[in-house]
């Protein structure tokens, strides 16, 4: 009988500082950037015209940002950004 020994990935702060992100005329923010596993994401807001502000996780790729597909490690890491602070400075935490 085979056994799977499943050993999740802890996630980690990268990078909790608060910034403005380049080439966005101050419209998006850094809000915090997490690692799980080989993956690491982003949690920024966009001040989105008629909108507001937005809230945002997006998985880094190969330099660009791609939407996390999975509700469960979508939920996952939002839960946790938002258990560290991520987004209370914005009101949105």
């Amino acid at each position: 009988m085979d056994r799977k020994i499943v050993v999740p990935h802890p996630i980690q702060i990268l990078d909790g500082n608060v910034f403005p992100l380049k080439g966005t005329n101050g419209k998006a923010t850094h809000l915090m950037t997490l690692g799980k596993g080989f993956k690491e994401y982003m949690f920024f807001t966009v001040d989105v015209p008629g909108k507001g502000i937005q809230f945002f996780l997006e998985e880094c790729t190969s330099g660009r940002l791609q939407v996390v597909h999975e509700q469960e490690e979508w939920e996952e890491l939002c839960a946790f950004a938002r258990r560290h602070g991520a987004g209370k400075t914005q009101g949105i935490g």
